[in-house]
């Protein structure tokens, strides 16, 4: 019987049946019968390893939903990139440029000249959106037709500050343009309903037309103009309720930017950058700036300036041990003008162009007249000029929206 065989008659079987791997020639060499070897041999492999556990059936599922997300998440990615080379080879095949302005020729300098660079901060235009006095107490209205006037506006005071300033000694070669996000409202908050425009699409597409219109009649007074494009919180897709930290191209300020950017290709002295990132930063005339919408920021009791101070501090001490110390800091969002200097560099917060609203003007008591932002930018000094250029010539605005009844004694009015 197989149970009676000598212990080292069995590991001889099991030593020759790991080297042969076959048992009638296992039981030839050891002159023991075939069942003796069927046996003592039973789970073994044929190489002599011990027999594979069976996988655990929770592990298999766990290894494959976590190759199921690794597929999800690079198909996502691929079409995420195939979307944004398809949208702008379709905006650069359907978008009509826009016409060049006269080449630039410069005015020889005086002596004793300075040069420096014009930064002019846009931002929260919330093009289209409408905003009625009668609801604001008449302290604003907003229209397709005012937000056309006010670019004109902005546009017309830095031409005519910089030829001031120019008849004065200073030379602008290059303008930078920090375009901070919220250039449209989107579609959250149902605000797609309170807009000029049909939807968000075509609204999008009108405003990239006018922020083009706009580097359009600039960039033919200046040699270069430099165009940075961040997002805000506003124009991000109905699907996100808050806002994806991971996804800045999400957003209907991208499509806003990209549809300048084909309309101004035959602009040779125009250069624009949309980076795929919330926040940008960029060198000039030696000092560093960091420019993002500012929604990130988390503000106490709804005031802003604590949040933004620690969070230049905190990044900027971060950015200065591992690179170098922010000098400015460009902000939106806030609806507020604000400059405040400390350790982690000065920040500055636009005005907004779209002026007061009614969640502002209700929520906050806030009531910031439209505007925006332009700055000087000197190698030695840093920004030496600023200028808060008002989006209109009056301001406030008449007084259409206030419907008062006065009511003295006996009922008379």
């Amino acid at each position: 019987m197989a149970a009676n065989l000598d212990p080292a008659v069995v590991q001889r079987i099991r030593e020759v049946y790991a080297e042969c791997g076959n048992k009638s020639e296992t039981a030839r060499r050891c002159g023991v019968g075939r069942n003796a070897v069927i046996a003592h041999t039973s789970g073994m492999k044929a190489d002599g390893r011990p027999p594979v556990p069976p996988p655990d059936p929770i592990d298999v599922e766990r290894q494959r939903a976590e190759e199921q997300a690794k597929r999800r998440e690079h198909i996502d990615a691929v079409k995420e990139l195939a979307f944004r080379d398809m949208l702008k080879r379709l905006l650069n095949d359907a978008t009509a440029t826009i016409d060049p302005p006269p080449r630039y020729i410069p005015i020889k300098p005086p002596k004793d000249v300075v040069y420096e660079t014009l930064l002019l901060h846009v931002s929260d235009w919330h093009a289209d959106e409408i905003v009625r006095a009668e609801n604001v107490f008449g302290l604003n209205e907003y229209n397709r037709e005012v937000v056309d006037r006010r670019i004109k506006k902005i546009v017309s005071s830095t031409l005519e500050i910089k030829g001031r300033m120019e008849s004065g000694g200073y030379r602008f070669p290059s303008l930078v343009i920090a375009a901070n996000g919220d250039m449209v409202s989107g579609t959250i908050h149902e605000v797609e309903r309170h807009t000029d425009g049909p939807n968000i699409m075509a609204t999008a597409i009108r405003c990239g037309q006018l922020f083009a219109g706009m580097i359009r009649d600039l960039c033919g007074h200046f040699e270069h103009v430099y165009v940075f494009g961040t997002s805000g919180n506003h124009g991000r897709l109905a699907d996100a309720r808050k806002v994806q930290t991971k996804e800045p191209t999400r957003s209907w300020d991208y499509l806003v930017y990209e549809y300048a950017r084909a309309m101004l290709r035959d602009c040779q002295n125009v250069q624009m950058e949309v980076p795929d990132a919330w926040a940008v930063m960029y060198e000039l005339e030696g000092k560093l700036f960091y420019q993002g919408h500012g929604h990130f920021v988390k503000s106490w009791n709804s005031i802003p300036f604590y949040g933004i101070s620690r969070m230049t501090s905190r990044l900027g001490a971060v950015l200065a041990k591992h690179f170098r110390p922010v000098d400015y800091w460009l902000f939106g969002h806030f609806h507020v003008q604000g400059s405040i200097e400390n350790a982690g560099g000065e920040y500055l917060i636009n005005p907004p162009l779209i002026g007061p609203q009614e969640f502002g003007v209700h929520t906050f008591g806030d009531a910031v007249p439209p505007g925006q932002g332009l700055f000087g930018v000197h190698e030695k000094y840093g920004l030496t000029h600023r200028w808060r250029l008002a989006a209109e010539s009056k301001w406030p605005p008449p007084q259409r929206g206030l419907n008062t009844t006065k009511i003295r004694a006996g009922g008379r009015k």
